[in-house]
């Protein structure tokens, strides 16, 4: 959001009327796009918690973007840390969130595995 505020404010815009215009299309975005996670990947989590890997899911969309999402809150539970666009100044595929993601998970970036 930060970065659309720049925008806007750099054209002449009020930061109220770019924090509205980015909060409409936050919703314009819930009410048209669905979420669908590809065959295997709750299973592949699992086994993953189950043998002790710490798991991240970074999305350039924000917290409230993720949290309203289809993915079910069991799901977004096996997560150790959630990275949303909101909580960076520099959203994927800028490293910012996978180092943050890193730092609160107390890894070593070069010790992360990133699945697209």
């Amino acid at each position: 959001m930060d970065f659309a505020m720049q925008i806007l404010e750099r054209n002449g815009m009020t930061s109220d009327l770019a924090s509205h215009i980015v909060e409409e299309k936050e919703k314009h975005y819930i009410s048209h796009h669905s979420f669908e996670l590809y065959l295997g990947v709750n299973e592949l989590i699992d086994v993953l918690k189950e043998n002790g890997y710490l798991l991240g899911v970074v999305s350039a969309g924000s917290g409230k973007r993720l949290l309203n999402s289809e993915i079910s809150s069991n799901l977004l539970e096996s997560f150790d840390v959630k990275i949303t666009g909101d909580m960076v100044a520099q959203g994927k595929p800028a490293p910012e969130p996978y180092l943050k993601a890193a730092e609160f998970l107390k890894v070593l970036p070069k010790m992360q595995k990133i699945v697209h």
